[in-house]
């Protein structure tokens, strides 16, 4: 009985909750390198806000930004949106949204117990 009210309360949730203004910033390489690659790596930057809607939804809204570090490499603009719902303990779906200066992306999140499906 007590394990049935825990996973079905929307008090008890199994997604991150972020909320306000977030900023994140990382440089990626990769030191295992062939003889003749010349990659350089990448610079990434990200701004966003995030906000819960209620107990049991999530909205995060960003633009990122990614530069390839190689003597040729360019750069992309993204503008990211996701949201997510909890439908029970066990089940979290949404849907998340990339446009970019070169592609665009659309994404279908579904997990159950904690793994994607």
């Amino acid at each position: 009985m007590k394990i049935m009210q825990i996973m079905t309360s929307p008090v008890f949730n199994i997604s991150d909750r972020y909320i306000g203004w977030f900023a994140r910033a990382g440089l990626t390489d990769n030191y295992m390198k062939g003889k003749r690659d010349e990659t350089k790596g990448s610079l990434n930057l990200e701004a966003g806000y995030a906000k819960p809607m209620g107990t049991d939804r999530q909205v995060k809204a960003s633009f990122e930004y990614a530069k390839d570090m190689s003597k040729d490499g360019g750069s992309e603009l993204l503008l990211c949106t996701t949201g997510t719902m909890d439908h029970s303990y066990t089940w979290v779906s949404g849907v998340s949204l990339a446009i970019g200066s070169s592609s665009s992306t659309v994404h279908v999140i579904l997990m159950k117990y904690g793994k994607k499906l």
